[in-house]
């Protein structure tokens, strides 16, 4: 006989429907918990799934129908808004759900260990563990293939390679990685795009001296000014965007025309050196703990003076190291700011172990009171400053 037969000759119906509910949503929850990992996963790296895109695609059908060129642009931003909304309304009926399963869970769980012996009910726990995992892990692994295949469908602008099957295809039994095979699929002609930041100015202008240097001397200062043109054009725009638009307002025979330009600005962090009174003490010590025989053992004045200089400014970094403005004022929050500070951060730890509904709440609610508390503490700290600030 099976297992729920047994247990409704022994315990009657009532308590083998309730069981059977509890497997029923044990799996629910598996699926469920996998879902909101996989449509966050989704939110955070800017792709829409395969389901939303199928949904939408009718209303993208129907608004460029009679779309033209000037309503474009407001069509495409208001398809992808929509998308995004979509997305966020999901994740949040996700996680309703799987809050609303943890308690019923929970109240049939407490209903069956009124009922049931407790080895009965331990023994049963451990079968509902288990099918979770095997649950869970298979479900997991589905959406991984299926995040990977998003993925690769639709890149992100800053990613530097793009499938492109048409220049390559395996044909034979070797698994040939990722990164070979998209390298692969470029094509004869391609450039990859970088960053300012990936590239160090000096050793470019280096490398194309270098290069220069091996082509003939009439052809030397064509080349240099080619080269300078390109760089200075790189340079110039990796720290600007911009897009031109036609406007067609029948107005006259001309087509206006717009040139938005939208600079990147760069952040500017003022450090300074921290110095305390501690630190000083600290210094202090070190220096007269200090064994100059290095000093002592050279003739020159020079080479005395540099070596003086390198073993005073490697304490001096160690002592009283270069701070930003920022980090030397979070160091000086008050009491009641760090505690909130370290509460937030236990929460958001528990929350990445065990993905649980309501320690995600607690987080979102202390993580609201600690910004709060942050901001008022920040006015504070700025109305000190101006109150005893030397130059009023």
């Amino acid at each position: 006989m099976g297992f729920y037969h047994d247990i409704k000759l022994t315990y009657g119906e009532h308590i083998m429907r309730l069981m059977k509910r509890l497997s029923t949503l044990n799996l629910r929850h598996a699926r469920n918990s996998n879902r909101r990992i996989f449509l966050l996963r989704c939110r955070t790296s800017g792709i829409t799934p395969r389901h939303i895109l199928d949904s939408t695609r009718n209303i993208h059908g129907l608004l460029f129908a009679g779309c033209d060129t000037n309503m474009s642009n407001r069509t495409e931003n208001l398809i992808s808004r929509l998308k995004k909304q979509i997305l966020s309304l999901e994740i949040k009926i996700t996680c309703n759900n799987l809050k609303k399963s943890e308690i019923m869970i929970k109240e049939i769980k407490s209903q069956l260990s009124q009922r049931l012996p407790h080895d009965i009910m331990h023994e049963y726990n451990k079968r509902l563990n288990v099918s979770f995992k095997k649950h869970h892990s298979s479900i997991k692994r589905d959406n991984i293939k299926k995040f990977d295949n998003l993925k690769r469908m639709n890149p992100p602008n800053d990613q530097l390679f793009i499938d492109n099957t048409r220049w390559f295809r395996n044909i034979s039994s070797t698994t040939i990685p990722t990164t070979f095979s998209d390298f692969l699929s470029l094509g004869p002609k391609f450039a990859l795009k970088c960053k300012q930041n990936n590239i160090k100015i000096d050793r470019l202008l280096a490398d194309i001296e270098s290069v220069i240097s091996e082509a003939p001397e009439e052809r030397r200062d064509s080349l240099r000014a080619r080269a300078t043109n390109i760089v200075t054009n790189f340079l110039n725009n990796s720290r600007s965007e911009h897009r031109s638009r036609t406007h067609r307002a029948n107005i006259s025979d001309h087509i206006a025309q717009t040139l938005e330009i939208h600079y990147i600005k760069e952040k500017v962090h003022a450090k300074r050196r921290n110095i305390t009174t501690q630190n000083i003490i600290n210094f202090q010590k070190d220096l007269l703990e200090e064994n100059w025989d290095n000093i002592y053992g050279v003739d020159n004045a020079d080479d005395k003076l540099n070596i003086f200089l390198d073993i005073f400014c490697l304490y001096c970094d160690k002592h009283f190291p270069m701070k930003s403005m920022n980090s030397v004022l979070r160091s000086k929050t008050s009491p009641e700011v760090q505690h909130m500070r370290e509460t937030v951060d236990l929460l958001r730890e528990t929350y990445e172990r065990n993905q649980n509904v309501d320690t995600l709440t607690e987080f979102k609610k202390y993580k609201k009171l600690y910004i709060e508390l942050a901001e008022k503490h920040r006015r504070r700290m700025n109305e000190e400053r101006i109150f005893n600030a030397d130059n009023k």
